[in-house]
């Protein structure tokens, strides 16, 4: 096989007349192949044994077509570059923008200056997780996948606060909360596409007011929230329902009748709501004088009941039969307990920090003591040995007998109280079967 390159043009390409093969390639100056063109024949463009090639100052490149004893010409032709875009796990191609359409492979000339764009977009089976950040100085929406892989995507970017975003469960839309609106005070339900875009205001607060905590129905078609959309000075949270786009706003909750201001705050208030699986039914948090605690109601607001002690957040697992819920515990640490559907069996998942806690703090406190007790013996002790033993300071023997006496008292005591601390945590761990 005969290769002979002979034609160099000023961006750097090569030309190689492929003799054996009667075809000549096009390479660049670093060996990575860009054409071909040429076939055997008498033809325009056909070759017998092309031997050689030169590139004039305009681009034509001549060929040396020994076997037709000719010189063939050929004007330059544009470079063609095809394109194909690859989405990482968790996105979707949506097709090219600018010089390419359409959501197929991307062929353009390079005979000009070009501007392409492949544009991506978050699947919209949900199988990335959302959630909101103050990585880049305030708090954003952000999306990452779901296995952990590639970078989390920003979704919000303003100077505001935005969080408590929620996916809806065809993976469509995310609703979400955020004080981004200007001269009002308090919070808003929010809603945009999954990638993002179209970011609505849904709700209308009256300053100094909140609406928050949306959850989505199950056939993403309603949003279920908290707000204090009575506007008054003192306003407590209900639950509301909405459609997707903000309409049909209606309260779920009436605690108008029911409730007092505590230096403006009041001393009743539903929040947390949560959509069964199945769209039935909606649970709640609720602060409702002795009875607070975590509530069910239908979907429609009616048969409202108590289930359990609880504090925030309940939320229901897939198949609808378990809630998960916190509860505070010792020393005001909260903990995550589960329960039946119908508020039967409370388990709790995690310890209580502030048991561990306690303890810890009674052990420093004891042992603190115990050093103080010892020292001080210790320095009786130091100096009756200097005294003469015709004549003891007696005084001094009775305040050691007495600083003994309350080291057991001490101990006797601290005792008591780190069995009851024990039993508590050894029930505890019963209940959970550890």
């Amino acid at each position: 096989m005969r290769l002979t390159p002979t034609g160099l043009i000023p961006l750097g390409s090569v030309y190689v007349a492929d003799s054996d093969n009667n075809r000549i390639q096009k390479f660049t100056s670093g060996g990575v192949f860009v054409s071909t063109w040429g076939t055997p024949g008498t033809g325009d463009g056909e070759f017998d044994y092309p031997v050689g090639v030169a590139v004039a100052s305009d681009g034509s490149v001549y060929v040396a077509d020994r076997g037709n004893g000719r010189i063939q010409k050929f004007s330059p032709s544009p470079m063609l570059v095809s394109l194909t875009a690859a989405p990482n796990a968790g996105y979707t191609f949506t097709g090219w923008s600018g010089d390419c359409s359409g959501a197929g492979e991307c062929t353009v000339t390079m005979d000009a200056d070009i501007s392409v764009t492949a544009n991506f977009a978050l699947e919209p089976s949900g199988e990335s997780i959302v959630f909101h950040s103050d990585r880049d100085g305030d708090y954003e929406i952000y999306a990452v996948n779901a296995d952990g892989s590639g970078s989390a995507v920003q979704l919000t970017d303003n100077s505001a606060w935005d969080g408590d975003a929620r996916r809806s469960p065809d993976g469509t839309k995310i609703v979400f909360t955020s004080n981004r609106h200007e001269g009002q005070e308090g919070t808003d339900i929010y809603v945009m596409n999954s990638d993002g875009t179209d970011q609505e205001r849904l709700t209308f607060t009256y300053s100094g007011r909140s609406s928050a905590d949306p959850s989505w129905s199950p056939d993403s078609q309603r949003i279920v929230f908290s707000s204090q959309l009575g506007g008054t000075n003192c306003s407590a949270d209900e639950i509301y329902v909405m459609d997707v786009d903000g309409s049909n706003q209606t309260p779920l909750t009436d605690n108008a009748d029911d409730y007092e201001c505590n230096f403006g705050y009041p001393d009743y208030w539903d929040r947390n709501p949560s959509w069964s699986p199945d769209g039935t039914q909606i649970i709640f948090a609720a602060k409702r004088g002795e009875d607070s605690g975590i509530y069910v109601m239908n979907a429609d607001g009616t048969g409202q009941s108590r289930l359990a002690d609880g504090y925030l957040t309940p939320s229901w697992s897939p198949d609808g039969t378990q809630i998960a819920f916190s509860l505070m515990g010792n020393n005001g640490a909260p903990d995550i307990y589960v329960m039946d559907a119908d508020g039967s069996a409370p388990t709790p998942l995690t310890y209580d920090y502030g048991l561990r806690e306690a303890i810890q703090d009674l052990k420093v406190d004891r042992d603190a003591v115990m050093g103080e007790v010892l020292d001080s013996i210790k320095s009786d002790i130091e100096y009756l040995m200097t005294q003469s033993s015709e004549e003891p300071d007696l005084s001094l023997q009775l305040t050691t007998d007495e600083h003994i006496q309350g080291l057991f008292d001490l101990l006797e005591a601290q005792k008591r109280e780190l069995d009851d601390l024990y039993e508590e945590m050894f029930g505890i761990r019963e209940r959970l079967g550890t």
